[in-house]
């Protein structure tokens, strides 16, 4: 019994010596991933502006607002800009508006690349900007229903 269980363990002493023996060499080497992030930006939806009624004898302006949601690459700088045809048609007679990137409506929204509104992307995600629109009071106009579309324009 003696002699068996010496005779086991060398053969597990060999097998031990034989098993890490050629396991004992590695190579490695280096996968390389990559990839290209594009500048990239997208109207994502547009909110309408839907004046209601307007009276045309009231010294009271009409306001009314809408909003463009974008979204665009981390960092990007990029413009928008609405068109510069403000003004509404029933077919016969027109009916000027203003578009308005602040509340209180002092600062027109502009209709070029050179003076529309401008900002830089903090993330991905989508992000809602408010279009301030308002009819001028006492504009002198027939009774009817007044229609206009006008081109949002996103550039980067």
């Amino acid at each position: 019994l003696k002699m068996k269980t010496r005779v086991l363990a060398c053969l597990g002493a060999i097998t031990l010596l034989v098993g890490g023996t050629a396991w004992a060499a590695t190579d490695t080497d280096t996968l390389t991933v990559t990839a290209t992030v594009v500048d990239s930006a997208q109207i994502i939806s547009v909110g309408n502006i839907a004046f209601g009624n307007y009276d045309p004898t009231s010294a009271t302006a009409t306001d009314a607002d809408g909003s463009v949601t974008v979204r665009a690459t981390v960092g990007l700088g990029y413009t928008i800009h609405i068109g510069a045809d403000r003004t509404m048609t029933d077919g016969t007679d027109t009916l000027a508006y203003e578009l308005y990137s602040d509340g209180a409506r002092s600062s027109v929204w502009g209709s070029t690349l050179a003076t529309g509104e401008t900002y830089t992307s903090a993330s991905n995600a989508n992000v809602t900007y408010s279009i301030f629109g308002q009819i001028a009071a006492l504009q002198d106009v027939g009774p009817g229903s007044y229609t206009d579309d006008v081109t949002i324009t996103l550039e980067w």
